[in-house]
């Protein structure tokens, strides 16, 4: 018996966030038969969504939406194979079913990643820092799913994290602090997966990320500092940048302890 089997994305904008990204959901038919709504796990700005080509401008976000289209067809065919003919609800029930068993990196980083915006929504966490690992997330889906989107959480050992390490730093220009910092997001995501059940290990516990020698600081020599001190700047805003500056070189006072003051106290005389 031959099926129609059609897979439909749209941006669900009743549900948009603070700050206007709302969830992409799908759902499927066969035979004219729909099955319920069910979310992607992205959000964007309508902006960003094509209804027509039920496509986003942002790569990472259409890889997801392939991503499950491609769960989608193959699981229809391993029923249809089985039983002959499938129906939406088996379908959905053994899709959902099967996406949390032996989940990818991809799946367990995105997953980390929405929790860590739900904390930003309901300002548990600063925009600042969900931003931050926003980007560390971004860099992660790039390398995962120009190539590596089907390793196996619990087989990323540290000869993949040595292969990420290297993509990042000569692909994406990264210094090897912030491909640390990856990593650390990589090891978190696992730990929030292993606290939730999706998986029984974490494969990266006890990897310690290479040190990064701490740099000698340096300071200003006396007559360097001289050199500021009369200078006479042609800006009064710059002039008044370098008071600053100098009275900070000769009080040992940080410019957090600077900024502090108020308007009625007058450090300098």
């Amino acid at each position: 018996m031959i099926q129609k089997l059609s897979i439909l994305f749209w941006l669900n904008k009743s549900k948009a966030n603070s700050i206007g990204f709302a969830p992409i959901m799908w759902r499927i038919t066969i035979d004219g038969v729909r099955s319920g709504n069910y979310s992607t796990g992205k959000r964007i700005n309508s902006q960003g969504w094509d209804n027509k080509k039920q496509r986003a401008t942002c790569v990472i976000v259409n890889g997801k939406i392939k991503q499950i289209e491609h769960d989608l067809d193959k699981k229809y065919l391993e029923l249809y194979n089985t039983n002959g003919s499938v129906d939406v609800f088996t379908l959905c029930d053994y899709y959902n079913k099967k996406t949390d068993i032996n989940p990818s990196l991809q799946n367990v980083c995105e997953a980390y990643f929405m929790h860590l915006q739900d904390m930003g929504e309901k300002k548990k966490m600063a925009s600042g820092t969900v931003r931050k690992y926003k980007n560390y997330y971004n860099n992660i889906a790039s390398y995962l799913i120009n190539a590596h989107s089907h390793i196996a959480a619990e087989q990323f050992d540290l000869k993949q994290a040595d292969l990420m390490d290297a993509h990042i730093k000569k692909g994406k220009g990264c210094q090897q602090l912030n491909v640390n910092k990856i990593l650390q997001f990589v090891f978190n995501s696992l730990a929030h997966a292993r606290g939730l059940g999706r998986i029984s290990k974490n494969p990266l516990t006890g990897l310690c990320f290479a040190p990064i020698a701490a740099k000698k600081p340096t300071f200003l020599t006396s007559i360097e500092i001289a050199m500021i001190q009369n200078h006479k700047f042609a800006s009064t805003r710059l002039q008044h940048v370098a008071d600053m500056f100098l009275w900070q070189c000769h009080t040992g006072q940080s410019f957090l302890d600077f900024a502090n003051y108020h308007n009625n106290t007058r450090p300098l005389s």
